[in-house]
């Protein structure tokens, strides 16, 4: 039995800085020997970031966590995932699942309650909502930044597989949340097919829900704009994404 973390970001995402040196280790750690590096809305991990990976018998699945035009996210995983690369808001829902499904890549549908899912968000039509669900394989029952899918949710989406995922933007939260599964194999869905359980490294306390809300506030995000984008990452890095 081993671990997969199947929703990890980088220092190629623009709101993370954490090298793929220090996500091997944290992953050597907590045994995880496959790892779904899904940064936002591009794949640029370098054949040499890869041998990083792949020396420590660590398993890259190729993935792109994609922003569409109404913010929502979804996880897209392929061999071939950066044909679809585009920038931030490129993809309308409904076009990037067909894009998606042409490409015949795994999809995981991430926190779908949150403000970037796509049942969180407002301006995603129900019947949109639905294809997305239709398509994807797999929903994050719960996530380690975003905390618990809603019940009314897994239930109405119950023929989905279910996964837990640490969204890890920082090297210690790497593997917080991992999928026990038989063994790794080349294709993610082959892997996945032998989810045996579920296992929290981490759980937040009270004072990360504290922190979650004030990040939701308007005061916190009218002072967060008058910052630069990088000064705003740094912020986020520092204080609140943990």
């Amino acid at each position: 039995m081993v671990n997969i973390e199947t929703h990890c970001h980088s220092h190629h995402s623009f709101d993370s800085n954490t090298s793929i040196e220090s996500i091997a280790e944290s992953c050597e750690k907590r045994n995880i020997k496959g790892i779904v590096i899904c940064d936002h809305d591009v794949f640029e991990i370098t054949p040499e970031e890869e041998n990083v990976l792949s020396n420590k018998g660590i398993k890259l699945f190729k993935a792109i966590e994609f922003t569409t035009q109404t913010d929502a996210h979804v996880i897209g995983i392929s061999p071939r995932i950066k044909e679809l690369q585009q920038e931030r808001y490129h993809y309308s829902l409904d076009e990037l699942i067909d894009s998606l499904q042409a490409l015949g890549a795994a999809i995981i549908i991430p926190h779908p309650n949150h403000a970037t899912g796509i049942v969180g968000n407002s301006k995603i039509p129900q019947m949109t909502i639905d294809k997305a669900f239709s398509a994807a394989h797999f929903v994050e029952k719960e996530n380690y930044r975003y905390g618990k899918t809603s019940s009314d949710i897994i239930k109405k989406y119950s023929e989905k597989a279910l996964l837990i995922g640490s969204d890890a933007h920082s090297s210690k939260n790497v593997g917080a949340f991992v999928n026990e599964v038989k063994d790794i194999k080349d294709d993610f869905l082959c892997t996945m097919q032998s989810v045996i359980g579920y296992k929290k490294n981490d759980e937040h306390g009270k004072a990360y829900w504290i922190k979650r809300r004030i990040k939701k506030s308007a005061p916190y995000q009218f002072v967060l704009n008058l910052f630069s984008p990088e000064l705003r990452r740094k912020i986020k890095n520092k204080y609140f994404n943990r």
